[in-house]
Parts: C-alpha cells; sequence; structure tokens
C-alpha cells in the first residue's frame, strides 16, 4: 500500500462522521454501492438496530459490507461494551451466506464504530474488530483496513484472504513487538552512553516501558480523567 493510499484511507477514517463518508471510504478502497435493506427474525432486536447491505466486492461471488446502526444507550450502559453485545447477537440472526461478511457498527452520530469481521473456528466464532472513536488514535486501524482494498483481478478468494489478514491478531502483535523492540533497544544503546552498566540500564527501561504501556492502557479505557490523551496532555503542562 503506497504512502499516499494510507494517508488517504487516515483521511477518511479520521473524518468518519456520517453513512455517506462511510461510502466514500468503500468506494476508495473498491467496493461497489448496494443499499439493500436486511431483515431479521427478531421484533425486539429489530427495534433497537438497522441493517443495511451498503456495499459488495466487484467479484465473481461479492463479499458483502453491511451496516448496523444502532440506538445509542442512554442508561448508563458503556457504548463500546454495548455495541460488542450487540454483534453477537446480530450476527446469530443474520442469514449464512451475509455471515462472512464485514460488519460495521455505528450510531446515528457516528461517535463510535466498530468494523467488525467474525472467523470461523470450529465450534465457536471469534469477533475481530477495530474501533475508530473520537479523540482516539487510529494508525493501526488504517493499516490493517487498508489491507482490504480491491485491486484489478481480485476474485472472492482473494478479497476473504485480504481479510483474514487484515483481521489477523497475531500478525497485528507481532508487527507491534518488532517495533516495540526496535525502540526499546535504540533508548537502551542511549542510556548506555549515560551509564556503562547494561544490566541496569536494560533493568530501568524495562520497568519504564511496562509502566508505560499499563499507563496507555487505563489511558484508552478513559479512566484518567476521561482523557485518551492524557499522556500527552500532561507533557505539554509540565
Amino acid at each position: 500500500m503506497a504512502v499516499a493510499d494510507l494517508e488517504k484511507i487516515k483521511y477518511y477514517l479520521s473524518n468518519l462522521n456520517s453513512l455517506r463518508n462511510l461510502r466514500d471510504f468503500l468506494a476508495y478502497v473498491g467496493y461497489r454501492y448496494v443499499n439493500q435493506e436486511i431483515l431479521i427474525s427478531d421484533e425486539d432486536l429489530s427495534k433497537q438496530i438497522s441493517i443495511i447491505k451498503i456495499a459488495e466486492s466487484p467479484t465473481d461471488l461479492s463479499f458483502p459490507v453491511l451496516f448496523v446502526q444502532a440506538d445509542k444507550p442512554t442508561d448508563g450502559r458503556n457504548p463500546e461494551r454495548y455495541i460488542r453485545g450487540l454483534t453477537r447477537k446480530i450476527y446469530q440472526k443474520l442469514p449464512h451466506n451475509l455471515r462472512t461478511s464485514l460488519m460495521i457498527f455505528s450510531f446515528s452520530d457516528f461517535s463510535l464504530t466498530h468494523f467488525v469481521y467474525a472467523k470461523q473456528l470450529e465450534r465457536r466464532v471469534i469477533f475481530r474488530r477495530f474501533i475508530i472513536a473520537q479523540d482516539e488514535k487510529i494508525r493501526t486501524a488504517c493499516e490493517r483496513l487498508a489491507l482490504i482494498k480491491v485491486e484489478e483481478g481480485d476474485t472472492y478468494s482473494h478479497i476473504f484472504d485480504k481479510f483474514e489478514e487484515a483481521f489477523d491478531r497475531e500478525a497485528i502483535s507481532d508487527e507491534f513487538f518488532k517495533k516495540y523492540q526496535k525502540t526499546f533497544f535504540s533508548i537502551r544503546d542511549k542510556l548506555l552512553k549515560q551509564n556503562k552498566n547494561r544490566e541496569k540500564a536494560h533493568l530501568y527501561l524495562q520497568i519504564f516501558f511496562n509502566r508505560l504501556m499499563f499507563i496507555y492502557y487505563i489511558q484508552r479505557k478513559r479512566w484518567l480523567l476521561n482523557n485518551t490523551e492524557f499522556v500527552k496532555t500532561m507533557w505539554d503542562i509540565y
């Protein structure tokens, strides 16, 4: 994926505030326009959500993209957990020919959007997802969703493999730890110029990185003054 393409995808996902913008993103990555309402056999669930097939791959056998718009919870429930809970319920109600698909969940204000791919194992289904939320970093989501772009000559099999790769959690973890390792040893080498004791420098940096990762984890959960940029805010202040 060219840098220009990645920047374009970042632009679309950073400005994801309407169904039209979502359709623009899907068109950019090669999926053709569709507008088909999907009905499910659950009256109570149907009152909470609407499902539209909004795009599909232009391949021999089309790979569908479903948009699920849900009512935002007003009873104090966590919006992210709410969408996670809806995911399995809706998946189980979908026709079998739509279960292998990209499911996109959001509210009417697009304050929180989940890109979900269901991976079918022998006896269970695992839902892999990327979350686009206001004021949160989306670099990983952009890099992985760039992989689903349709190229000339792609077949359904190619598209399926692209989704398997894009939502492969192990690949994401491997990529993260490669970058982590590179950064870790780069900083350690700089510390060694100040302190020649390699063991102490290594231990100090390991403790620092562990604490920093924990802070970033609770920051993402909005447990630090409800600020997803807490570390940057403190850095700018002090």
